[in-house]
Order: C-alpha cells, then structure tokens, then sequence
C-alpha cells in the first residue's frame, strides 16, 4: 500500500488541488456520522490531511497517519500545528484503546487486506468508540459507466465477486479492490464492531439519485458508555 500510494503521490496531490467537488459534500454527510462528541480522533489513512484539517476545525483533537511519506509531508507543511505520522492502517503504532473515535475516509477500497486495517482500528478504539468509515460504493466499483455520456447506463460487470481493478488517475492508476458489502460487515464484525449506522450517497452528476457512488458507515466497539 504505501509503495502504491507514494508512487502516484504527485498525481493525487494534482487532482486535490485542481479540485475535488465531491469532497465537500461527501465530508459534509460523513461528518454526521462522526458527531459532536468524537473526543481523540485518529485519522486512519489520511493523505494529504485535508480531512485531518476539517476535524481539528470542528474542535476534535486528531492524530492522522498515512503509508506515503510524501502525503504526510504535505499534510505537516498544510497544517504544521497537526500531528501527522507514516505509518500503515494495517499496523497502526499505537497502543490499544488509544482513541474514541477511529475515522477512515475513502481508504479501505484501496486496502488489499481490509480485514487487518478493520482489526486494527478495533484494537485502538476505547470500549464504546465508534469506526467511520467512507469507501467507494461495491456497486460503483462492480461496474462501471459505459460511455463519457453523462446520461449512460451504468454497467454491473460482477458485484458479488471479490477482485483487483486499475482505476485511472491522471496518467497513472491506482489499485481498487472491489467487494460486496457483506464481506466488509462479516470483517467488521470479526473485529468486534457493531453497525449501527449505514448511509448510501448517490451520484450527482451522472444520473443523480440512480447510482449509489459512496458507502458510509458507523460501527461501534462493545463496552463503555458512549
């Protein structure tokens, strides 16, 4: 993963900058799902810290890690007042029951082994924290659009399969893996995390409200009073 990720570094710090719309209204509806009362935040993936950045905003005291050293130094020069880290979601360096509030922002469909990232984000939780979590919707990446027409038919090629697909950014790709959404709630409860919150967001500007693009969900780990 870091390999991945710091290899197209350049290429994902040029789309951010050139403009990600449906960043804002994406993290808009995902921090609904985080609250007011998020106490200690960890940002499990965080990438360039932009939403590492919107967090310490809202009053949450966040930690953010990422796997490329090129995104963390990025994030430190954007924020230098944060607390940014390399390091791995599937080895996370620190000691259990650390957070009350692990957030993972579009990070597990690029996680080959999501299952390790999702016990570890258990394994930092107090008991009655919650997990965050935005991934792109299984639907979206079974599939995909069969023209540039901005009224073409989405195509579901496989969406009960488990598989790696290239998805293109700038000149480069990045690696996806796509899986249904039982096998992220199997893990999910492997981990010892509990679903109490799901939320599907459509598309909106390819057929708006037919498609769902992302997938947002809340998962809570068992004890405490929270």
């Amino acid at each position: 993963m870091s390999q991945g990720w710091e290899a197209v570094a350049p290429q994902f710090l040029e789309f951010v900058h050139g403009g990600d719309p449906a960043f804002d209204w994406h993290s808009d509806a995902f921090f609904e799902l985080v609250g007011d009362d998020a106490g200690d935040v960890l940002d499990a993936g965080c990438g360039e810290g932009r939403l590492a950045r919107k967090l310490a905003e809202a009053g949450h005291p966040t930690v953010a890690v990422d796997a490329s050293p090129t995104l963390v130094s990025h994030a430190r020069s954007a924020d230098p007042a944060g607390t940014y880290d390399v390091a791995d979601v599937t080895a996370l360096p620190f000691p259990d029951a650390s957070f009350d509030t692990v957030v993972s922002f579009m990070v597990l469909q690029d996680v080959e082994r999501h299952e390790l990232a999702l016990q570890e984000a258990a394994r930092v939780l107090r008991a009655g924290g919650a997990l965050c979590l935005a991934i792109a919707h299984p639907l979206s990446s079974a599939g995909d659009w069969a023209s540039d027409a901005l009224d073409a038919d989405f195509v579901v090629e496989d969406y009960c399969g488990t598989f790696a697909r290239e998805r293109p950014l700038a000149e480069r790709t990045v690696t996806q893996y796509h899986r249904p959404i039982a096998d992220y709630l199997r893990a999910l409860a492997a981990a010892g995390l509990q679903l109490d919150a799901l939320r599907e967001l459509s598309t909106r500007r390819r057929a708006p409200g037919r498609i769902p693009i992302f997938l947002d969900l809340r998962a809570r780990k068992s004890g405490g009073d929270r």
